[in-house]
């Protein structure tokens, strides 16, 4: 049975989540690795991403996701 993941590279240059159609997590990697050899890629069962956070099954941002990100510690102050 085929399900759907999301694949992330972890360079920051690439774009957003690439969609694939998989039996597993492994085939879903191995089909994301044609497009993008060599980068560190995160690979997630997309149904259960969407279970876990409702936000992710509109494709929209949690309100605070912005936030999190913006910034670090090291430059407070200056």
């Amino acid at each position: 049975m085929l399900r759907r993941y999301q694949v992330w590279s972890c360079n920051a240059d690439a774009a957003g989540p690439r969609s694939v159609q998989a039996e597993n997590r492994e085939q879903a990697l191995a089909q994301a690795r044609r497009f993008q050899p060599g980068e560190p890629l995160v690979v997630v069962d997309a149904e259960l991403m969407e279970l876990a956070h409702p936000v992710a099954r509109e494709g929209g941002h949690h309100p605070g996701q912005e936030a999190q990100h913006g910034g670090s510690k090291g430059q407070k102050g200056q």
